[in-house]
């Protein structure tokens, strides 16, 4: 007796269509007949893989970050100490000119008296 063809249901076709479309082609076949299974284990992978890829460049751009704010840390260590010997130098400058204001004052006086 001749076995009569059925075409699958059509829910069949759309989810492999839908599974082909999702996993990229990456299905696996088994024997026997009926709907194929998926090979959840290369996408599993792959995500895997991005996630070890992602937290690797988190980790690299943390280290680059830190780096850097330990960069801008020292130049503004480095500007603050500048800023202070500045403000010393200007205080001893003023003492030496007030100084020497009071000295020529005191011999410009003394002429006259």
């Amino acid at each position: 007796m001749a076995q009569a063809f059925l075409a699958p249901p059509p829910w069949k076709h759309a989810a492999l269509c839908l599974a082909r479309f999702f996993f990229n082609g990456q299905m696996e076949r088994r024997s026997g007949p009926g709907f194929p299974r998926i090979n959840l284990v290369l996408p599993i992978q792959r995500l895997e893989q991005a996630g070890e890829q992602a937290r690797a460049e988190y980790k690299k751009t943390m280290e680059q970050m830190e780096a850097t704010s330990e960069e801008a840390r020292k130049l503004a260590e480095k500007v603050r100490n500048a800023n202070e010997a500045a403000w010393k130098d200007m205080v001893t400058a003023n003492q030496k000119a007030f100084a020497e204001l009071q000295r020529g004052w005191a011999e410009a006086v003394s002429r006259f008296q």
